[in-house]
C-alpha cells in the first residue's frame, strides 16, 4: 500500500524554494566567520579540515556550528517556520 503525501511534487518544490529564501535571509544575519565556517561545512569539509583553516580546534568548530544552528532555529521560530528540520534537510 502506497502512502499518500499531502503535497504534490510542485508544492514540495515551491515549499523548498521558500525554505531556501528563509535560510538565505537568516544566513545574512550571521557573522562573516560563522558564514565561512558554515560554507566550508556545507561544501563537505570535515571538522578537522575546517579547524585547520581557522587555526582552532575541531571541538571549537563543532561548538560554533551548534551555535549557528541554534541561532537559525530561533530565527525560524521568530519567522513562524513551524518545523526547522524541514528547512535544513
Amino acid at each position: 500500500m502506497e502512502t499518500q503525501h499531502s503535497l504534490n511534487e510542485d508544492d514540495d518544490q515551491e515549499l523548498m524554494a521558500i525554505y531556501r529564501q528563509f535560510i538565505g535571509r537568516w544566513a545574512l544575519e550571521l557573522s562573516d566567520r560563522d558564514m565561512k565556517i558554515l560554507a566550508l561545512r556545507v561544501q563537505g569539509y570535515t571538522l578537522q579540515e575546517t579547524a585547520k583553516v581557522f587555526e582552532i580546534t575541531r571541538e571549537r568548530i563543532r561548538q560554533i556550528e551548534c551555535r549557528i544552528f541554534r541561532t537559525m532555529k530561533l530565527k525560524a521560530i521568530r519567522d513562524g517556520v513551524r518545523c526547522f528540520t524541514d528547512v535544513v534537510s
